[in-house]
C-alpha cells in the first residue's frame, strides 16, 4: 500500500521538479549571463558616482565616465567575444560553465556593493574585506546586510531578465556590423594594394621594353 502511494505520488513530484529546472533554466542561458553580467558590473559602477555626486563636480564626471567604464565595457566585449557566444562546439560547455561562474562573482560582488552601500552609505574596500570579515562587528553587519544582498541581486536578476534576449541580440549585431566594417576595409585595402602591384609590374615591364628598344 505504501509502494502504491509512492508511485502515486512521485509523478506529481517529478512534475513539479521538472517546472523548477525549466524555470531556472534561464540561468544557463548565454544570452542571459551576457545581460546579467552588464546590469550587474554598469550598476555598481553607477553606483559608486552616485555616492560621489557631491566631491565630484558634473565637469569632472563627464571627463571621467570614459575611462571609468572602459574596464566593464572591455569586461562585456572580451566574455562576448570568448564566452557568451552561441556556436556549437566541443567548448560550449566549458564556455557556459566559465560564463556562469564570472557572471556570478561579478553579480554577488556587485549586490554586495549595492547592498554594503544601504547599510552603511560607504562602499566596500575589498583590500580589507578580509579583516572585516573576521571581525565579529563586521560579521554582524555582514550579516544584517544579506536581505539587503539577497533584494538586490534578484533585482539583477529581474531586470536581466527583461532585458534579454534583445540586449544580446542588439550586441551580436553590433559586433556583426563591426566585423563587416572591418572586412569590407580590407578587402580595400587588398584591392588597393592589387592595384599597386599590378601598376608597378607593368611599369617595370615598360622599362624593360625601353631599354630593349634602345
Amino acid at each position: 500500500m505504501a509502494d502504491h502511494n509512492t508511485s502515486t505520488r512521485s509523478p506529481p513530484v517529478m512534475r513539479g521538479a521538472a517546472r523548477m529546472l525549466n524555470f531556472f533554466s534561464f540561468l544557463w542561458d548565454t544570452k542571459f549571463q551576457l545581460t546579467l553580467l552588464t546590469v550587474s558590473s554598469f550598476s555598481s559602477k553607477l553606483l559608486h558616482l552616485y555616492s560621489h555626486r557631491i566631491s565630484l563636480p558634473i565637469i569632472l564626471t563627464t571627463l571621467y565616465l570614459p575611462t571609468f567604464l572602459l574596464p566593464d565595457a572591455l569586461l562585456v566585449i572580451l566574455s562576448k567575444t570568448l564566452l557568451f557566444r552561441q556556436d556549437r562546439s566541443k567548448l560550449e560547455v566549458p564556455r557556459k560553465i566559465a560564463g556562469a561562474l564570472l557572471t556570478l562573482i561579478t553579480t554577488s560582488a556587485s549586490a554586495a556593493q549595492v547592498s554594503f552601500y544601504l547599510e552603511t552609505g560607504g562602499e566596500v574596500q575589498w583590500l580589507a574585506a578580509g579583516n572585516f570579515a573576521n571581525d565579529p562587528a563586521g560579521m554582524k553587519l555582514l550579516m544584517s546586510g544579506f536581505p539587503k544582498f539577497a533584494l538586490a541581486f534578484l533585482c539583477f536578476v529581474a531586470i536581466s531578465w527583461l532585458l534579454t534576449p534583445r540586449y544580446y541580440d542588439f550586441i551580436d549585431r553590433v559586433f556583426g556590423d563591426i566585423a563587416s566594417a572591418f572586412k569590407a576595409l580590407r578587402q580595400v585595402v587588398f584591392k588597393k594594394n592589387t592595384g599597386y602591384s599590378k601598376v608597378s609590374r607593368h611599369s617595370d615591364d615598360d622599362e624593360d621594353s625601353d631599354e630593349e628598344g634602345h
